[in-house]
C-alpha cells in the first residue's frame, strides 16, 4: 500500500512540475536566454559567440530575421538599421521606424528622442536594444 502512495505522489509531482514549465504563447517565439551576442548560424540556429559580430548578424553576412532579433534582445543600430528591425522593437511600429530612417544620421542614440512617436519615455524603456555605431557616424559627416 505505502508503495502505491509513494508511486502516486511521484507522479502527481511530475504532472505539477511539468504544469509550472515556461510555456510561449502559440504563434510567438519563447524569450530567449541572455546572450552578450547573438548571431544566427543558418541551418544550424542561433549562437552566442564572444566578438567578431556585431548582436543580431547572420554567419555568412547578412542580419536576423527581425523577430528573431526580437526574440534575443538583440541590439539594433540606429543608423543602419531597416524599417523592419526597428518595428521589431517593442513599442516601435512600421510608421515610427520610417519616421526614425527619415531622421537619420543620428550622432547619439539620446537623439532619437526627437522622432515623432518616440520620446524620452519610450526612448528609456528601449535603451538596452539600441545602440549607435560610432565609425559609421563618422563616415557619413
Amino acid at each position: 500500500m505505502n508503495v502505491l502512495v509513494a508511486g502516486l505522489v511521484s507522479l502527481a509531482l511530475v504532472f505539477a512540475l511539468h504544469a509550472l514549465r515556461p510555456r510561449s504563447v502559440l504563434g510567438r517565439a519563447a524569450p530567449a536566454p541572455p546572450c552578450a551576442i547573438p548571431i544566427e548560424r543558418p541551418g544550424r540556429g542561433v549562437a552566442c559567440v564572444a566578438g567578431g559580430f556585431r548582436a543580431g548578424d547572420r554567419e555568412g553576412g547578412g542580419r536576423m530575421a527581425p523577430d528573431r532579433l526580437a526574440a534575443w534582445g538583440a541590439p539594433v543600430d540606429i543608423n543602419a538599421a531597416t524599417v523592419e528591425e526597428l518595428a521589431s522593437l517593442e513599442g516601435i511600429g512600421r510608421k515610427i521606424g520610417a519616421r526614425i530612417v527619415a531622421a537619420r544620421p543620428f550622432r547619439s542614440v539620446e537623439e532619437l528622442a526627437r522622432v515623432r512617436g518616440v520620446g524620452r519615455r519610450r526612448l528609456a524603456r528601449l535603451r538596452t536594444r539600441l545602440f549607435l555605431d560610432e565609425s559609421a557616424v563618422d563616415r557619413v559627416e
